[in-house]
């Protein structure tokens, strides 16, 4: 890995946002606050130690966001693409890290500066609180598809959420999941024996098309509606 003091320039954070906020303080203030980690697939990036919480952005590719827990149970809580950013916490019954889904280059920030500049400049407080209510919107998505008793109803929410959310679009049907079956089945709690089967469900009802490894066509289908249903139902 290699370390940067400036923005690498390849993310919107490098001309607005986090970056550009911190730059415009001062270059002084700002040496050592955010570097720049470029990350092969499935390396990760974690707090140091408790107390020693971070920051972490993608500034390119993806990475999913995953918690160890003492009893040695791992679960993954949520997925991140470009520009979007994560609070990785270290507790004695928890560890949070940041898993690159390819290769990918993850800006990180040490919390307690970050939070030292939030004290001295408003500016950076109010802008980080509202970064991190995105965060917290996301874990509360996460435990409203938890909610989905049946599995197969979870993945579509699931889908037509990241569908709808246009992070991995690559046209205005077609998108490519960074995220694997298991990836996905870790997040929704059910096995990837039980994703397969939903994914191939939801091909046979004409409501997804498979373009190629991990890419996805959402087809005009009323079932999609029915999703809608079912998670309002459940929130």
């Amino acid at each position: 890995m290699t370390d940067s003091v400036r923005p690498c320039g390849q993310c919107p954070e490098a001309k607005s946002g986090l970056c550009a906020l911190l730059l415009s303080i001062g270059f002084r203030e700002f040496r050592g606050t955010i570097k720049s980690n470029p990350l092969r697939k499935n390396e990760s990036i974690q707090s140091d130690s408790p107390g020693r919480d971070r920051f972490v952005l993608v500034a390119r590719g993806s990475a999913k966001l995953r918690v160890l827990r003492a009893s040695g149970a791992a679960n993954v809580i949520g997925f991140l693409g470009p520009g979007e950013l994560a609070h990785l916490r270290v507790k004695s019954e928890a560890i949070s890290s940041a898993v690159s889904l390819e290769a990918a280059t993850v800006c990180t920030a040490d919390f307690g500066k970050v939070q030292a500049l939030g004290d001295k400049h408003g500016v950076v407080a109010a802008h980080m609180a509202h970064r991190l209510s995105n965060e917290v919107t996301r874990l509360r998505g996460r435990l409203t598809l938890l909610g989905v008793r049946s599995a197969g109803e979870r993945l579509a929410a699931f889908l037509l959420d990241e569908m709808d959310s246009r992070r991995w679009a690559v046209s205005e049907t077609e998108h490519r999941l960074p995220f694997s079956r298991f990836d996905i089945g870790e997040y929704l709690m059910l096995s990837p024996e039980t994703i397969s089967r939903a994914f191939t469900d939801l091909v046979h009802r004409g409501m997804i098309r498979c373009a190629g490894p991990r890419r996805i066509v959402k087809l005009d289908h009323p079932g999609w509606a029915e999703v809608e249903e079912v998670t309002d139902v459940e929130m």
